[in-house]
């Protein structure tokens, strides 16, 4: 009776986690309010400033701040600033040698928020792949898309997809 309640557990249990959806939920991009949606290729700047981002968003639920090892000059270290928001993460990259100050990668963990091009936390893998295209290449979990026209507007936006549901978006420039 045990033996047989077991194997039927497991059975149950490794199709449950196997699954991908089988109907991937498409992107409505109209029933999200305009504020939440980021709009390409404007909102990913790589001049953005973090005031403009505590301008648009507010004071953010926590700052981490790290210097990036091997960046050591004088003294000094460039430094990694991420401002955390509620499903969202706006991170600087701050050259401690140089004026040189940019907005270096925007990161979507909550479904509320969505990117004009059709893309959203929680739609599936195929969805996405029908807005952006074969990713440029996928590494695990991570699938990294290259879009844009020219390099002035060119970014890369990696999904990050869990048995088949993209779990994360981060988009970064393209710097070449």
């Amino acid at each position: 009776m045990y033996v047989r309640l077991f194997l039927c557990s497991a059975i149950f249990l490794t199709f449950l986690f196997s699954c991908s959806p089988d109907d991937p939920r498409p992107v409505d991009l109209e029933s999200i309010p305009d504020r939440l949606i980021f709009e390409y290729p404007g909102d990913f700047a790589i001049t953005t400033t973090e005031q403009e981002i505590r301008a648009r968003w507010g004071t953010p639920t926590s700052v981490d701040e790290l210097p990036i090892e091997g960046t050591a000059a004088n003294g000094e270290r460039d430094v990694r600033r991420t401002y955390h928001y509620d499903g969202l993460e706006f991170i600087f990259y701050e050259s401690a040698r140089e004026d040189f100050h940019i907005l270096a990668a925007t990161v979507l963990t909550g479904e509320q928020y969505a990117v004009d091009l059709g893309l959203q936390v929680g739609m599936g893998l195929s969805v996405a792949e029908s807005a952006l295209g074969s990713p440029a290449f996928v590494q695990e979990d991570s699938h990294v898309f290259s879009v844009g026209d020219s390099p002035a507007d060119r970014l890369n936006i990696e999904l990050v997809v869990n048995r088949g549901v993209v779990t994360e978006i981060a988009i970064s420039p393209d710097i070449p």
